[in-house]
Parts: structure tokens; C-alpha cells; sequence
């Protein structure tokens, strides 16, 4: 993987990042529209960029690829959450904050963050072999991650399953029925998906800064208990999952995007999730900003493994 490219990437979403965090500041939003913009990505871009991800021309090789990413995927999810059960065995932290460092440990940010990359990287045409990390993030958050959040709490918020059929869950399969059965959507829903779904990368990176600007920033990166868990989350954890498959006989681009997916930062929707649950958003928040700040050193690092 071509590092200059990579963090040519790093630093537009930087600049967006950065955008925001000023923005905010300077109250040209505040509190309630960020919350609304969160929700609009949610429930309106996420899922129109998940389905634009099908919609345009495929590699020649897709099938192989499409499998080969499944296969990897399935890595992508079972090694954070495996290092993330083995750092809490051996820290011992106390109990709502082992669910917190469960969350941010576990899930990535694997949507907007990580498609710009994807993009500048390889193209426009090889976002669809996102789809499966999608598909597997969206299940194992709104299953795992639910009951990770509700622990962070008193206990009291009641776990549903109902909360999978979300949007993004939702698009995710459906973009997998159309990979699979070749469907070609009309030009003009192509077209609509594609502006939304491009949308959603600014604000996404907008709506990180917003959150950064609400944190005490030099008491986050003072706090040496940050450091380890974002050590643990950046740099050990995605190095032992890169290690593990860099040998298999697949695709050096299949690789290279597992290697940017399990290099990204901890996923915005833990925030959501720890708020909603047990009242933590603020302590996941940290987290999240902590290892976004980081990505731009420890992603191209991450990049040297392959």
C-alpha cells in the first residue's frame, strides 16, 4: 500500500475534522444540530452510501475479491473483540469501565472514516467490498455492543434486538441482494444514493470535530490510562490481526483493505450506544477522540505490516 497516498487521505479528513471543531466553537452549530445531523447520517446517508456502494462498476475480479473479504471480515471482527476480552482479564478494570474500554476496544470505525480511505487509495469501485464489514459491524454492534453499553450503566436499560432493524443494517443486506443478483438500479436512483452517500463523509468528519471541541483535550491526552487502552487499540490489537492473515494466499488489495478497516479509529456509534444505555457517552467520547487524533500516525505505521 502506497503510505504517501494514505496519509494524503489522513490529512483531508483532518482538514474536515478540524472544520468542525472550529465550527463548533464559533457556534455556527451547536448541541441540537449536531444531534440532528447525526441523525440524518444515521438514518438517511449511511445507508444511501451502503447502497451506492453497489451501484457503479465492479472490479474483474470481484467474486473472488467479494469472498476473500468475507473471509476477512470475519478476522476484522473476531480479533478485536478477542484482544478486547484479554485486556480486561489482565487490567481488571472496574466493572463500567471494563464495558467502556469492551466498546471502544471492540468496534472501529468502519463507514466514513474509513471509505474516503478506501477511496483515494484504490477508487471509487472498490468501496463494495466494504459491504461485508458492514454487514458484520452493524450485526455484532446493535447485538454485543448493546449489552457492552447497558453494562456501563446501573443495569437498569433493557436490551432488543429491535434495535438491528436499523437503516444501516437494513441497506447493508439489501446491497447484498443486489451485488448477488446483479440488479442494476435506474440511473436516477444511482445518482441520488451516490450525492447522498458522498455527503456523509464531510459531516461525519464534522460531527468528530464537534465532539472534540466539547472535550477537555489536555486532560484526555494527560490521562495515562488513555494512552494504554489507545495503544492497545491502535497499534496492538490491528497489528496482531494484520500478522495473522498477511500470509493467507488472497488478494494484496482484499489485505490492504483489512488492514484499513482494523487500523481505524474506535467507532462513533459507541458514544451513541453508552449515552443511550448507561448514560457514558462522555467517557466513550474520549476514547474516540483520543484514537481518531492518533490514526494519522499509527494507521500509515499499521500500513509497513504488508
Amino acid at each position: 500500500m502506497d503510505s504517501i497516498i494514505l496519509i494524503k487521505q489522513l490529512f483531508v479528513l483532518f482538514a474536515m475534522i478540524a472544520t468542525g471543531y472550529c465550527a463548533f466553537r464559533l457556534k455556527f452549530f451547536g448541541k441540537i444540530g449536531q444531534h440532528e445531523i447525526s441523525t440524518l447520517i444515521a438514518k438517511i446517508l449511511t445507508p444511501a452510501f451502503i447502497l451506492s456502494s453497489v451501484t457503479g462498476e465492479y472490479p474483474e475480479n470481484i467474486s473472488m475479491m467479494m469472498r476473500q473479504s468475507a473471509v476477512l471480515a470475519v478476522f476484522y471482527l473476531a480479533v478485536p473483540i478477542a484482544g478486547s476480552l484479554i485486556y480486561v482479564l489482565i487490567r481488571r478494570p472496574a466493572r463500567q469501565k471494563r464495558y467502556i474500554d469492551l466498546l471502544v476496544l471492540s468496534f472501529t470505525n468502519v463507514g466514513f472514516f474509513a471509505v474516503p480511505i478506501v477511496r483515494g487509495v484504490f477508487g471509487d469501485s472498490f468501496t463494495v467490498y466494504l459491504i461485508p464489514y458492514i454487514l458484520g459491524f452493524n450485526f455484532m454492534v446493535y447485538t454485543l455492543g448493546t449489552y457492552y453499553a447497558i453494562r456501563t450503566g446501573d443495569g437498569t436499560a433493557a436490551f432488543s434486538l429491535i434495535k438491528m432493524l436499523n437503516p444501516g443494517t437494513i441497506a447493508a443486506v439489501a446491497a447484498m441482494l443486489v451485488f448477488l443478483t446483479g440488479l442494476r438500479l435506474p440511473s436516477p436512483v444511482v445518482s441520488v444514493l451516490k450525492y447522498f452517500g458522498d455527503t456523509g463523509v464531510p459531516l461525519s468528519m464534522l460531527l468528530i470535530g464537534a465532539s472534540l471541541a466539547q472535550l477537555d483535550l489536555k486532560k484526555v491526552i494527560l490521562s495515562a490510562d488513555n494512552w494504554i487502552v489507545t495503544i492497545v487499540k491502535m497499534l496492538i490489537i490491528p497489528a496482531a490481526g494484520i500478522l495473522l492473515v498477511r500470509n493467507l494466499p488472497f488478494e494484496k488489495t482484499a489485505l490492504a483493505i483489512f488492514l484499513i478497516e482494523i487500523s481505524m479509529p474506535a467507532a462513533s456509534l459507541i458514544g451513541v450506544l453508552a449515552e443511550e444505555y448507561g448514560r457514558k457517552g462522555n467517557e466513550a467520547n474520549k476514547m474516540i477522540a483520543l484514537t481518531t487524533l492518533v490514526s494519522v500516525v499509527t494507521i500509515p505505521l499499521l500500513s509497513l505490516l504488508l
